[in-house]
C-alpha cells in the first residue's frame, strides 16, 4: 500500500493543524482512501474506482487526467505552484459540522467518517510522516553526496 501524509490548513479553524494521509494500493485509479486528523480526532472516507471514474467522466477528461491532478491535490508531488489542469475546484475544501454530539466531514464530495480508533489513526500517522522524513534525509543526503563527486569531478576538468 502506497500513501502520503501531508498538513492542511482548514478555513474555519485557522489555528488548528489537520494532517491528512492518502492511501491507495496499487494506483490511485483504483480508489483510494482518505484519512482526516487534528491530533485528537480521526475521520476516514475511501472513494471508488467507479466514482473517479464518473467524476472524470463528468469533467471530460480521462481518468489518468483526474487521478494525477487529484494526487497532487491531496498528496502534493513536490513542485510547488502545480498548476491543477481538471479540478474546478481545490479538493481541500473541508467542511467540517458539528451535528448530534458528532463532527461529519466532507472533503470534496467524500464523507469521512469517524475513526473506529483515532489513536491509532494517529499513531500510524506519525510513523508513516517520520519514514517519509527519514527516507527524504537520507535522499537528500546522496543527492550531497552526488553533488560533492561532480564538483570535484568539475573542478578536475578544469585544471586538466
Amino acid at each position: 500500500m502506497s500513501g502520503r501524509v501531508q498538513q492542511i490548513r482548514v478555513s474555519a479553524y485557522p489555528d488548528t493543524p489537520y494532517f491528512l494521509r492518502l492511501d491507495w494500493a496499487v494506483d490511485l485509479a483504483g480508489g483510494f482512501t482518505l484519512a482526516l486528523t487534528d491530533g485528537s480526532s480521526a475521520w476516514i472516507g475511501e472513494v471508488s474506482e467507479e466514482e473517479l471514474t464518473r467524476e472524470a467522466d463528468d469533467m471530460g477528461v480521462t481518468t489518468e487526467e483526474y487521478v494525477d491532478d487529484v494526487l497532487r491535490a491531496l498528496a502534493g508531488d513536490g513542485q510547488s505552484g502545480t498548476q491543477l489542469k481538471w479540478l474546478p475546484y481545490l479538493l481541500f475544501l473541508v467542511a467540517i459540522q458539528h451535528r448530534r454530539g458528532m463532527w461529519l466531514v466532507n472533503l470534496g464530495s467524500v464523507e469521512l467518517q469517524p475513526a473506529l480508533d483515532p489513536v491509532d489513526l494517529n499513531r500510524d500517522m506519525i510513523g508513516q510522516s517520520l519514514k517519509r522524513s527519514t527516507d527524504l534525509e537520507s535522499e537528500n543526503c546522496r543527492l550531497l553526496e552526488e553533488n560533492d563527486r561532480l564538483k570535484q569531478e568539475h573542478r578536475r576538468i578544469l585544471h586538466e
